[in-house]
């Protein structure tokens, strides 16, 4: 019997991939990459650096939560990605019926910290300012305090843009395509698609 705490080799022995597979990999998905790293804050009062339409894609980690008025700065991303782009998202969520201890944990922390939302479920207000989801994970993280152990993430795009939609590529030619709503193609951040 191993002593407490190891691991088998077999679970620590994977191929590692030769540097000419990862060369390759990295030619067969090569594009022109423009990436900025900026505070939210400038979207929140529109003094954006950057014209609208700038970016195919907007990464978030543990950012919207700051935002008193999360619409405001929803509006702001929107206006700023391409037609066609995306939001990822990954913030701090609070599972359901937690949103008090939540707060209540939020009190013992410094000041600037207890201004954080994270009694708010990011992805549903995404949702509610126009954004549809194409995929929401909520996991937790047993080493972060309290309030930052569980977290939701996705990837979502505005409605009002026209985007290619996974669930409709998937559809057999011949299917009619029409705007009514189900359950798996509202957008709707749901229950169903958690980890």
């Amino acid at each position: 019997m191993a002593p407490f705490g190891t691991l088998p080799a077999h679970a620590l022995a994977w191929p590692r991939p030769t540097r000419a597979a990862l060369e390759a990999r990295a030619a067969a998905v090569a594009h022109e990459v423009v990436g900025d790293v900026f505070d939210l804050a400038q979207l929140d009062g529109g003094s954006a650096p950057w014209p609208d339409a700038t970016f195919d894609t907007i990464t978030t980690v543990a950012e919207l939560c700051r935002f008193a008025d999360l619409s405001v700065v929803a509006g702001e991303i929107r206006d700023h990605l391409r037609d066609g782009g995306k939001l990822v998202v990954i913030e701090p969520a609070a599972r359901a019926g937690m949103a008090a201890t939540a707060r209540a944990s939020l009190a013992t922390w410094r000041r600037d910290l207890r201004a954080l939302h994270l009694d708010r479920d990011v992805p549903w207000e995404l949702h509610r300012c126009g954004w549809r989801f194409f995929r929401v994970e909520r996991d937790t993280i047993p080493a972060a305090p309290w309030s930052l152990r569980f977290i939701a993430g996705g990837v979502c795009a505005p409605t009002d843009r026209r985007v290619p939609d996974p669930v409709a590529a998937a559809r057999p030619h011949g299917t009619a395509e029409d705007d009514t709503p189900s359950p798996t193609s509202t957008g709707a951040p749901d229950e169903r698609t958690t980890t």
